[in-house]
């Protein structure tokens, strides 16, 4: 019986878990009672889920927000940020083929680019009404890809990225990766958050 190829993809480093939202009108104000009960920065209670189990804020008539994600009405995008320190690794067959830091990934200055990139902007994918970018930055590993495959051909991966430009940095967010035009799914990830995101777009 022939033994079945597989590949496997790691990515180590820092990335971001993004919800890109609009923010109806009246909920600052509603936010703004419980920032200042609680003497915090909105910038760290969004994050935290008893908040909203206490102040009750309103989603509808009929729902109260219980997450950030909740706000998430134009999309959540996650993954490494090729902009700063991290590296993705390929196997093959339990054997590494090679690693590339994420400089590497998106240095426009090669005659060859290691692989296909797909660039967009955050404003080309999101309503003209979203307003509001809120997250979390995870350090650690990012996440795990396997797959079975007959031949090895490298030409055949294609990054998706996403730049997001807040005041503080700029994200340049692999969002997805795709094999002979397949989605490539995540098998697991172990991060730990490290920071907040929270900025108008």
């Amino acid at each position: 019986m022939k033994p079945e190829n597989k590949i496997l993809i790691n990515i180590i480093g820092t990335g971001y878990d993004v919800c890109v939202c609009e923010l109806p009108p009246g909920l600052m104000d509603e936010l703004g009672v419980g920032i200042a009960q609680e003497e915090r920065s909105l910038g760290n209670l969004l994050f935290e889920d008893e908040f909203y189990k206490k102040y009750s804020i309103s989603k509808t008539d009929t729902k109260n927000y219980e997450s950030w994600k909740d706000f998430a009405n134009n999309g959540i995008y996650r993954g490494a940020n090729l902009a700063e320190r991290g590296q993705l690794e390929i196997w093959f067959n339990r054997k590494r083929l090679i690693t590339y830091q994420f400089n590497e990934l998106i240095n426009e200055g090669i005659l060859f680019p290691l692989f296909d990139n797909q660039e967009q902007k955050l404003k080309e994918l999101v309503s003209d009404k979203s307003n509001f970018v809120i997250g979390v930055q995870e350090k650690g590993h990012l996440a795990k890809f396997k797959m079975k495959i007959d031949t090895f051909i490298p030409g055949a991966f294609q990054l998706h990225i996403i730049e997001i430009f807040t005041p503080e940095k700029i994200i340049r967010l692999l969002h997805k990766i795709t094999y002979a035009g397949n989605t490539l799914k995540s098998i697991k990830d172990d991060t730990v958050v490290t920071g907040t995101l929270f900025n108008w777009i």
